[in-house]
């Protein structure tokens, strides 16, 4: 069976030219240990449990396209959630034949397999989690980016306190305008006649003003490098598959 070290290679090879660039590795227990009981994800009675934890940045669109417009019938039309299906699919196909058993959950899932991606993405190393703003900001990336998945090895992994330097706030000058610009947004959000749900999907152009905020730190050439598209935020705030339509249209 292959080694931890290795598996990680794969991914990383196999992953990122299909838009899943954030490829973390650790040890399952460090979450373990970082979160209530209910939120445990499986060890498989290892000491050390290899985990990776899988996001991707704005490179997901192009891939995540191609695929689209290859079979636009079955890929598009007939999924619910298009970009949730495609993500699944090449990360069963990354892990198939690893020569061990896999747990893959997803940040949809709820009851006994509800992962708490945030805190994960922060106790893995991969982003640091800001409550004021619950965003996960990536240091090189800022808050443009996706968590997809966890996928869990039957395998032994990296040690639970594997050297690394407990991540840091990026941008803590700008959490005091975070929370205020937040407090204003909630405020609306439970006045909406529709509901605050509703509430909050009419003010997306505002939501997206907190993460631009948070991006600050990068500077205007480093946002302008790790912002999603307008078509891209089209679609993540909107998820309207005339979107995506319109987008294969194209290609």
């Amino acid at each position: 069976m292959s080694s931890w070290e290795e598996i990680l290679a794969r991914l990383q090879t196999t992953l990122p030219p299909l838009g899943f660039d954030l490829i973390q590795p650790y040890a399952v227990q460090r979450y373990n240990r970082a979160l209530a009981p209910r939120f445990s994800l499986p060890t498989f009675g290892r000491a050390s449990t290899f985990g990776v934890v899988i996001g991707n940045t704005k490179k997901i669109w192009d891939p995540f396209i191609a695929y689209l417009a290859a079979d636009p019938e079955a890929r598009l039309e007939q999924q619910e959630h298009p970009l949730n299906a495609y993500a699944a699919k090449c990360f069963a196909d990354a892990v198939r034949n690893v020569g061990c058993r896999t747990e893959t959950r997803y940040p949809d899932d709820k009851g006994a397999k509800f992962v708490a991606f945030q805190p994960l993405a922060h106790e893995a190393g991969l982003a640091y989690y800001n409550q004021t703003g619950y965003l996960c900001i990536h240091r090189i990336h800022g808050p443009w980016l996706a968590l997809r998945a966890t996928i869990i090895f039957d395998m032994d992994g990296p040690g639970d306190s594997r050297d690394f330097a407990p991540l840091q706030n990026p941008n803590p000058a700008a959490d005091a305008r975070i929370r205020q610009m937040l407090a204003a947004l909630s405020e609306e959000a439970r006045k909406d006649p529709d509901g605050v749900m509703a509430g909050y999907r009419k003010m997306s152009s505002r939501l997206l003003e907190v993460r631009d905020v948070a991006t600050e730190f990068l500077g205007e050439e480093g946002m302008k490098r790790v912002k999603y598209t307008d078509e891209q935020l089209r679609y993540h705030y909107s998820k309207d598959k005339a979107v995506l339509r319109e987008a294969v249209a194209r290609e």
